[in-house]
């Protein structure tokens, strides 16, 4: 489920929501608050969402309610960089209405240009992309370094190019434009090579679409 159904279902129940940057340190002051933290996880295929609820720095672990499995689990501190670096450590907190004001007295502020990017994906979802597109223009110019509103970029490059069908096109051209720019911001991480694979596929340059799978594993 998007994030930005998530936050429109807490507040048609009545609480007041915050879409926030939180990394450890302002992770602890939430809970420590009494508030519990909708994180954003990413792994290798997949993305996902899971609560914290609390954490032990004597065992330097983070324990997370997971919507899947239905049990607390404790991710070691350690991997909250790879599990949440690609959404900024962005985050959803909710509270009663009437305790809005508990959440400015933490720090938990709205981040701009996370919440552009979730109302670009509502946009699209909604059959306005190109507003959405202008709304992660927006965010773009906000915080660049946000890989969440690069693989919007990437999925609407994507289905212009496949719209244009094979051979050269000016989607196409568009396409190859935005994984480049994408590569030059993350050479280092291994979704950019997934990006990079898709493309070549695409293109049926199978060998070139293999080696950069390789590198994405």
């Amino acid at each position: 489920t998007p994030v930005y159904k998530m936050r429109r279902f807490l507040e048609a129940a009545g609480f007041a929501t915050r879409r926030i940057e939180a990394d450890l340190a302002q992770l602890r002051v939430l809970l420590d608050a009494g508030i519990p933290v909708i994180l954003e996880e990413d792994y290798s295929q997949s993305r996902h969402v899971a609560v914290a609820i609390g954490y032990d720095d004597a065992q330097e672990t983070l324990a997370v309610q997971d919507p899947m499995s239905h049990e607390v689990r404790e991710t070691p501190y350690e991997q909250l960089a790879r599990l949440r670096s690609l959404a900024n450590n962005g985050a959803l907190v909710a509270v009663p209405r009437a305790d809005e004001s508990r959440l400015a007295a933490i720090g938990a502020v709205e981040c701009r240009y996370i919440t552009l990017v979730d109302e670009a994906w509502a946009a699209k979802d909604a059959g306005s992309a190109e507003a959405g597109d202008r709304l992660v223009d927006e965010a773009v110019a906000l915080r660049r370094d946000y890989e969440i509103a690069w693989l919007y970029r990437f999925v609407r490059a994507k289905e212009a190019a496949d719209a244009a069908g094979p051979g050269e096109s000016a989607a196409r051209t568009r396409l190859r434009s935005v994984v480049g720019e994408i590569v030059q911001l993350w050479p280092d991480d291994e979704w950019p090579q997934q990006l990079v694979g898709e493309v070549l596929c695409a293109e049926r340059r199978l060998d070139e679409a293999l080696s950069a799978f390789e590198k994405a594993r």
